[in-house]
């Protein structure tokens, strides 16, 4: 299937080529001493059955073994513990009805930082599958043959870039099964390429109307807020991928992006991790951890980063210049 996110390359390759170039400069003589500024842990409850929240949830803060405080949860699930200082720290939620469980949140540094969280609770009591559940999503079931030789011709039209007569053949689609959720999102993807990001949104929205799981919509959606400055949004829209969707490694993908935009190098370097963990296709998961190691100033991480690609992909666009900035980081580290 053919989706919307994409790591930026050409920008990461912009900031992982200046890794030589720091390498090579003298370090510069330690700065002052920063002082120690206080810390957020915030985060989101969600519930695993999806329903809304019914009433608070207690959320309880320790540092290690030592209790600190509690909060209650908004209706959305929000919490916020202010005026943290450098630990090791454990968040527990609990919830009438729901399994109690932990996060731990580490704050390094100098402080003056916001760790981000998402905790899921699970019922006490799962229910049992029944005979008649789909092992697929409803909405891809019964597609008819015309449609799906349509949306085949668009998919085509749509990798040789030829936009226009890719949504004649996906409206065609549509045309005989309207409930048809891939052809729905290719569709976005096609009025988002050819500038049209309204109606790509509509599409979008459309096709999570119809699958409120279909990933590949979720993200593109949360690309496409993101495009347009609509940050909070974004970050909402691929939490909920990542809670949907907890054994694949794309959303942490797209959550590691969005953290790197926002500032947060810890929060970022986690959800890439997590993405490397889940063994995520896409081997731009290197080049973002090469970005976040080069902001940090670990060179060795950085070169370990590049390594990585060439691995996954060593005949890739990218592939050239990676190996030779990685030679000149080896040099200077010899």
């Amino acid at each position: 299937m053919i989706r919307g996110w994409t790591t930026c390359l050409a920008c990461l390759w912009l900031a992982v080529a200046g890794a030589a170039d720091l390498a090579a400069q003298q370090p510069p003589p330690p700065p002052p001493r920063p002082v120690v500024m206080p810390s957020v842990i915030e985060g989101r409850i969600k519930l695993s059955d999806t329903s809304d929240m019914k009433g608070s949830a207690v959320v309880q803060l320790y540092r290690d073994n030592d209790y600190i405080r509690e909060v209650l949860s908004d209706a959305s699930g929000y919490f916020s513990f202010p005026n943290l200082y450098p630990g090791r720290y454990r968040v527990i939620v609990k919830m009438t009805g729901y399994q109690e469980m932990e996060e731990r949140v580490d704050i390094i540094g100098a402080g003056n930082i916001s760790r981000r969280v998402m905790i899921q609770l699970r019922p006490l009591h799962k229910p049992e599958a029944t005979a008649d559940s789909p092992t697929v999503s409803i909405a891809e079931l019964g597609i008819p043959k015309e449609a799906a030789k349509a949306y085949q011709k668009g998919k085509d039209k749509l990798k040789k870039d030829k936009i226009a007569e890719a949504i004649r053949e996906f409206q065609e689609a549509l045309a005989a099964y309207p409930q048809f959720p891939q052809a729905i999102n290719d569709l976005g993807l096609c009025y988002r390429r050819a500038g049209d990001t309204a109606e790509a949104e509509r599409q979008f929205n459309r096709c999570l109307g119809i699958d409120p799981k279909n990933m590949p919509a979720r993200l593109n959606l949360a690309d496409l807020y993101a495009a347009s400055g609509r940050l909070p949004q974004a970050l909402a829209l691929i939490e909920e991928a990542v809670l949907l969707h907890p054994a694949e490694g794309e959303p942490r993908l797209a959550l590691g992006q969005l953290q790197l935009e926002l500032g947060r190098l810890e929060e970022a370097e986690r959800a890439c991790r997590k993405a490397v963990e889940l063994r995520v296709s896409n081997a731009d998961v290197h080049l973002l951890l090469a970005k976040i190691y080069l902001q940090k100033q670990q060179l060795d991480l950085v070169a370990e980063e590049l390594e990585a690609y060439l691995r996954k992909e060593p005949k890739g666009k990218y592939a050239p210049r990676v190996r030779e900035q990685l030679d000149k980081i080896n040099k200077t580290r010899n």
